[in-house]
């Protein structure tokens, strides 16, 4: 007899709110063990408003990566307009020290591609810059900067607050102390359960683990017939994908090929009239020349 599986701590709740429930049925099943049955019945109220609490704190943490989506969003528009604006003075040239400057030597959509992160670190900068580049189309964006600067510091203030949160709640706080509290049952009620067999001797030796919901079997020893069937069953499916490659492979040829074959009879069609344009105007050239001579 083994005492039940200690529940870790980054179970998902769903997964204990299984193993209280497994028990509870069980214990109220049996007229022997119905004392028992108030404990995980409390414990099951108490998943209960612990998963709802799960729930809301997960939902923070989205909202504050949706609220950085759109503040990103925006920080991204300025970026492409600040670079519009930098090539309009530059004639087009990302490799000048103005556009540089700004940018950093990185592509706009290399630039932009973080969520905030360095994004936002080096946007921080810019507003000074902006002031004092001498451009005054420059000077015109950085007022609306800002304002955005400021948005999305309190963005990424509020996640690091939501995601902390989290962590404290799964760590140490209430979702830690309650997976505590449903092993500490579950090893106590064992230990009651294992005495009745005791003191009712038509009860089985294991009487107690029928009480807690097993772990699914583990996948029964490899078959060898089986693996020789999936490993022909796999070349045959290769084989077919081989085929239908080739034959991609000989229709795309095909397809270049006439397409080459297309290309080449319109240049030959477009040579033959140049000469023949050709032709007639040194025919005309001829005439021309026949009487100026004459």
């Amino acid at each position: 007899m083994t005492t039940p599986r200690t529940l870790s701590y980054g179970a998902p709740l769903t997964e204990v709110r299984s193993h209280i429930s497994f028990t509870v049925r069980r214990l109220r099943a049996h007229p022997l063990t119905q004392s028992l049955a108030p404990t995980f019945e409390a414990l099951l109220s108490a998943w209960t408003l612990l998963h709802q609490k799960e729930l809301e704190l997960a939902d923070k943490v989205d909202d504050t990566v949706i609220e950085g989506s759109a503040i990103d969003g925006e920080l991204n528009t300025f970026a492409h307009r600040t670079s519009h604006a930098i090539l309009e003075l530059t004639s087009n040239n990302r490799n000048h020290p103005l556009y540089t400057h700004f940018f950093g030597g990185k592509p706009l959509h290399v630039f932009t591609r973080p969520m905030l992160s360095w994004q936002l670190d080096a946007m921080r900068q810019w507003n000074p810059s902006l002031a004092q580049s001498g451009h005054a189309s420059l000077a015109a964006l950085g007022g609306d900067l800002p304002a955005l600067i400021e948005k999305a510091d309190e963005v990424v203030a509020a996640r690091a607050t939501a995601e902390q949160a989290v962590r404290l709640f799964r760590e140490i706080g209430e979702r830690k102390q309650f997976i505590d509290e449903v092993n500490a049952a579950r090893k106590e009620a064992h230990g009651v359960l294992s005495t009745l067999p005791h003191k009712h001797t038509a009860l089985p030796a294991r009487f107690a683990d029928g009480f807690f919901k097993r772990d699914r079997p583990r996948d029964e020893a490899p078959d060898l017939e089986a693996i020789e069937g999936a490993i022909e069953k796999l070349k045959k499916e290769l084989a077919e994908q081989e085929k239908a490659r080739e034959e991609l492979l000989a229709a795309q040829a095909a397809a270049k090929a006439a397409e080459e074959e297309q290309v080449k009879a319109a240049a030959e069609a477009k040579l033959a009239a140049i000469k023949k344009e050709i032709e007639l105007k040194m025919k005309e050239a001829a005439a021309i020349q026949a009487v100026i001579q004459a």
